[in-house]
């Protein structure tokens, strides 16, 4: 199941108004979160930020350019919605993605759980942390080396 964030909402979250805008802030709080098996496509309204990769780990960033960012994120459901889980604080956006067949979570629950006790990583089965991020390495191989695969999240 993939998880679509959206951007603004979250930065709002951590920073108010100009949080909302702080892309950087909000890519830097889920780069912990998305350490080991975690994917997680977010969404900014507007062009690309230059200052910022498409991609830190398990961490996608697309932007929404002319169109809004709640757009691109039904757009981006719209083919498989039931293997979504959308972050936001939209409700309107929230209850479209839920009538589409996607999960919902808001952004105060999405923040809580990064707070609790290794929620950015994944442990083995004797408590151990894993040693590789196997999923990086897949989709390193499925792009011939060059660190992308298909730009899906799955």
């Amino acid at each position: 199941m993939g998880m679509v964030v959206d951007g603004s909402n979250l930065g709002g979250a951590l920073g108010g108004r100009r949080g909302a805008r702080d892309a950087p802030a909000v890519v830097a709080r889920l780069r912990d979160w998305a350490r080991g098996r975690r994917r997680a496509v977010v969404v900014f309204d507007g062009p690309a930020d230059p200052r910022l990769a498409d991609r830190y780990g398990g961490v996608e960033l697309r932007w929404s350019g002319a169109r809004s960012a709640d757009e691109e994120i039904l757009r981006l459901i719209a083919g498989r919605p039931r293997q979504w889980t959308v972050v936001t604080a939209d409700r309107a956006l929230a209850a479209h993605c839920r009538d589409l067949g996607a999960r919902h979570v808001t952004v105060e629950e999405f923040l809580a759980s990064l707070e609790r006790p290794g929620a950015g990583r994944d442990r083995g089965a004797g408590g151990e942390e894993p040693a590789v991020d196997v999923a990086d390495w897949e989709a390193w191989f499925r792009g011939g080396g060059s660190g992308g695969g298909s730009g899906e999240v799955e």
